[in-house]
């Protein structure tokens, strides 16, 4: 938790406030990832009225159920339109910072690779806005996790603690997993960064050489030609050396990162399914024994499936934010 707190900090030094925009992002996904909780609870009306004869009660239910998905959609639509106007914001900003720093502070360019430098300015900035939007996502998921826990416990306290313990294994395992993959990318990134330079180097030395051939064969002729073509095949000899030495090493996080995200998508996912299973069982035997409805049953199931949603998408928004800090660190060393 301490890491993605320090990113969500970089975060705030590097992109700058809009508070009305940052309010009504957080707003809106609020309001969404709430009302993302009501309908199973239309769907259990709906249950309870068939259970009881009662059709034309069932409308009632049908109309909250449609209802509960249009609030849903509608601050969605909300949330879209604060996510562009941020990234508006975010990416002008930055730039224009970012050019003026280095303007200011030359020296900057002596301390990383000139690739690193244009892939910061390009590419980097423009991910600043996913970091803010994942970040508030995934504090919104673990609110709505800790809705559905409270559900639980109240409707049964056994049933809400078996839930609970499932799903708190399920999270330890996917967040462990989380830290290899966002490890293994960073490892990528740094490599992937020395390609960079080296293939930004290796055009700077073609430009150059085309220049300085422009410059002196007019002059001197043949014999600065061929003294012009050795020197560039030495420079472009010495990067290519370095681009293919940097490759082994890209490879090998690459085929470990896989392997993470493999695992956390075919054996980490399966584990919930068994205590979902289990509460089949144990709510059935409750239903059979009149202790709760079939509405009951099908509502908690609901949630508790929910709850694998909600925990896949926060590791998600988790590893992204982890993947996320990599660029903003590579931007805060160029502010």
């Amino acid at each position: 938790m301490k890491q993605y707190v320090e990113i969500i900090r970089n975060l705030r030094r590097v992109a700058g406030r809009r508070r009305h925009l940052d309010y009504l992002m957080l707003f809106s996904s609020a309001a969404y990832n709430l009302a993302g909780l009501l309908p199973p609870l239309a769907t259990s009306g709906i249950i309870r009225m068939i259970t009881e004869d009662n059709y034309s009660g069932i409308w009632v239910y049908v109309g909250m159920y449609v209802g509960f998905y249009a609030l849903y959609f509608g601050f969605l639509r909300i949330n879209h339109y604060a996510y562009m106007r941020m990234a508006e914001f975010y990416h002008v900003s930055l730039q224009e910072r970012m050019f003026k720093n280095v303007e200011q502070h030359p020296e900057l360019l002596e301390k990383m690779p000139e690739g690193r430098v244009i892939d910061t300015f390009a590419d980097d900035i423009r991910w600043v806005v996913d970091g803010v939007n994942v970040a508030y996502e995934a504090l919104l998921l673990l609110i709505r996790l800790l809705i559905i826990f409270v559900i639980f416990l109240t409707q049964d306290l056994l049933i809400g603690l078996i839930a609970v313990f499932v799903d708190l294994i399920y999270l330890w395992l996917l967040n462990g997993n989380a830290k290899e993959e966002a490890k293994r990318y960073g490892n990528a990134r740094k490599v992937e960064d020395r390609v960079i330079s080296a293939f930004t180097e290796m055009i700077n030395v073609k430009a150059e050489v085309s220049r300085e051939k422009r410059e002196e064969l007019g002059i001197i002729g043949v014999a600065s030609e061929e003294r012009i073509e050795a020197a560039e095949s030495t420079e472009i000899n010495e990067q290519w050396a370095k681009m293919e030495k940097s490759f082994p090493g890209w490879v090998r996080e690459y085929r470990k990162r896989r392997r993470a995200i493999a695992r956390r998508n075919t054996i980490w996912a399966s584990l919930p399914y068994f205590g979902k299973i289990m509460l089949y069982i144990m709510l059935a035997k409750m239903v059979i024994d009149g202790s709760i409805g079939i509405d009951v049953l099908v509502l908690l199931i609901g949630y508790f499936e929910m709850t694998i949603t909600c925990m896949d998408k926060m590791t998600d928004h988790l590893l992204s934010l982890s993947n996320y800090g990599v660029r903003v660190d590579r931007i805060k060393k160029l502010l």
